[in-house]
This record gives structure tokens, sequence and C-alpha cells, in this order.
């Protein structure tokens, strides 16, 4: 499936790999993505009493990366699906940026340069 060269694109990842991507161990992305105008909606409901957390990556798309098209078959036949997107595996953008997503809001982790991940400063 094409997708257009700039269309700002969101994965979630497990916390497991925050570490491995933050500490440079990982430098694919790859699996399940959304473009960001539908990803709010394909995220798991964070409910205040049960405090959850989660993590994407945002980034915009390239002309080199191959994004597939998935038909999801669960859920309301009446209600579409948002548009789920199998990217194949490539190297993070530089300028992809991680955020982890709580009840409170969303807080900005860090940004990729091309060679490391960017943290903002402590207290800061």
């Amino acid at each position: 499936m094409w997708v257009e060269p700039g269309t700002l694109m969101e994965k979630m990842i497990p916390a497991d790999l925050v570490d491995p991507y933050l500490t440079s161990q990982r430098w694919v992305i790859t699996g399940f993505a959304y473009r960001a105008a539908d990803a709010a909606r394909a995220r798991p409901p964070l409910d205040s009493l049960d405090p959850q957390e989660v993590w994407v990556l945002r980034w915009r798309s390239l002309d080199m990366q191959t994004y597939l098209s998935v038909t999801r078959i669960d859920g309301d036949p009446y209600q579409p699906a948002p548009a789920e997107l199998f990217i194949e595996p490539g190297p993070i953008p530089v300028g992809t940026e991680m955020y982890r997503i709580t009840p409170a809001g969303e807080e900005f982790v860090g940004r990729n340069d091309g060679q490391t991940w960017l943290r903002p400063a402590a207290g800061g």
C-alpha cells in the first residue's frame, strides 16, 4: 500500500522494547502501524482507575518504506476499523520520536537523530 511521503505515522511498542530502542540496541522499525490520524482510535483505552501506559513511536513516512494493508475482521462490521498497516522492516527514520502515554497525558521521551536518541534534560 502506498502511503504519502511525509504522512505522520505511529506505532505502539511494548514496554520491554523501550530500553533496547533508547540504548541503540534496536535500530529497526517493523510491524503494525497507523497513520497518526487513525492511531488514537487504535490504542487501547487508558482508564484513570487502571494506571496503564502505552509507548509509541511517531515518524514521517519515507518514500523507501513499504506498507502493507491489513484487513481486520473483528469488531462491529458497521464501524470501520482504523487503517491498520504493516510496515516492512527498515531503519528507524531520522526524526522519529518516542512518547509515553498515560491517563495523565502524553510525555515526550526522545527523538532519534540517526545515531542516537536525544532525551530531554532532567527536570526540563
